[in-house]
């Protein structure tokens, strides 16, 4: 859960600053509106907490960890697989 939500919360920031300095155009890089500052600090959270790539690559161990507990679906027929019985199927 901590991964999703550092994979997460630094491009919401991102989005949100740049969504904000659109809103206010060339006023919002000013100083005296902060979002200067904001804009950093939100490309900041992307480094800091290591990069996204490494974050969907421990996500995605847990994902196989978590899927490989997880009981096998029956397939059901007429889905395409080959019945047991017949073999496998012929062109026509």
């Amino acid at each position: 859960m901590a991964a999703h939500a550092k994979r997460f919360v630094p491009d919401a920031a991102v989005k949100a600053a740049n969504t904000c300095a659109q809103a206010l155009g060339g006023m919002g890089l000013l100083q005296p509106y902060g979002l200067d500052r904001l804009s950093r600090l939100a490309q900041m959270l992307r480094i800091v907490d290591g990069t996204t790539e490494i974050g969907r690559v421990v996500i995605g161990r847990a994902l196989q960890i978590l899927a490989a507990s997880l009981p096998d679906l029956p397939v059901l027929k007429g889905s395409g697989e080959a019945d047991e019985d017949t073999g496998p199927i012929a062109a026509e």
